[in-house]
Formats: structure tokens, sequence, C-alpha cells
């Protein structure tokens, strides 16, 4: 198995961070995970669903 490319460290008066242990190209995938939370923007509220984010098929649904 490969070695992580990232590593946490405690980041003074901020908390954690997180950093590279090795050079990345632009555009590589460093990370990658299931969102955890979600957040409708004012823009899309009346367009989607606010608890499964399909949307609407017309306005006002």
């Amino acid at each position: 198995m490969e070695p992580a490319v990232l590593e946490r460290f405690p980041s003074p008066g901020k908390g954690s961070g997180l950093r590279s242990r090795r050079r990345v190209r632009p555009g590589q995938l460093l990370y990658r995970a299931e969102p955890f939370a979600y957040v409708v923007t004012k823009e899309q509220r009346s367009g989607v669903c606010h608890r499964c984010l399909r949307r609407y098929r017309r306005a006002g649904w």
C-alpha cells in the first residue's frame, strides 16, 4: 500500500492543518470522501428539494 500523501499537523492558534508529504501536480486528486453536510444557497432554494436535492420540475412544486 502506498504511504499517505497528506498528513495532519497542529497549527498553533488555528487548530489542525493538512499538508502534503510530497510534491503534487496541479489537478492531482489528494483526498476523496462522502459529504456529511450540504447547503442549499439562496439562489437554489426555490429550485431544489431541501431533503434530497432533487430539482423541481417547475417553480413552486
